[in-house]
This record gives structure tokens, sequence and C-alpha cells, in this order.
């Protein structure tokens, strides 16, 4: 996770109410990816690349290394029923890729 705190204090205000207009920053940890939220009643963001507050670029998102994951098990869609219960758990991705890249 990005480690600026001033992002993370807006990351972390009731992060649970998508309405909450101080909400400024999602996270999404089972892509670990970051975004601004688009508030037109759906739960859709615009990924942001860079912290907005002191500029250090984010972690790669997950989300391409998931779906090749998934591809591999014939699996072609996030909402497929077959997904095994390791993927459907938000640090997937801890484990897979952390012991793929050796850390």
């Amino acid at each position: 996770m990005h480690q600026c705190k001033e992002m993370n204090k807006v990351i972390f205000v009731n992060h649970q109410d998508f309405d909450n207009e101080a909400k400024m920053v999602e996270y999404d940890k089972k892509f670990d990816e970051y975004g601004f939220p688009v508030r037109d009643g759906g739960g859709s963001n615009v990924t942001i690349n860079y912290c907005p507050w002191c500029g250090k670029k984010l972690p790669e998102s997950k989300l391409d290394d998931y779906m090749a994951i998934l591809e591999t098990l014939d699996i072609y869609g996030i909402g497929d029923e077959k997904i095994p219960d390791e993927l459907k758990r938000d640090d997937w991705w801890e484990k897979r890729l952390c012991n793929k890249e050796g850390k």
C-alpha cells in the first residue's frame, strides 16, 4: 500500500460509505489499485497511477494479473461461480504475486 499520509487520510475517511463526498480517493485492495470515485450511482472509479498529494508512482494494478490467472482456469469473468475461494479474497495477490516476484 502507498505510504503517503495525506492520501491515506482521504482514503480511510468513512471508506465504506461510497456516497461520502469527503472520500476523494478509493483503494481497492483486491486489485491493489487507487482511483477517483465516479459519483454516478454506480461503483466505478477512474484509476490513478500517481499520488495526487506527493506525486509518487502508485503500485501497478493487479487486475491484469487476476484476469490472466482466471484465463488459465478457463474462467472469463470476474463474477463467474467457478472462481476458486482463494481468488475471491482481497489478499489473493499477496501470496501468488509476491512468491512469483521473490518477495
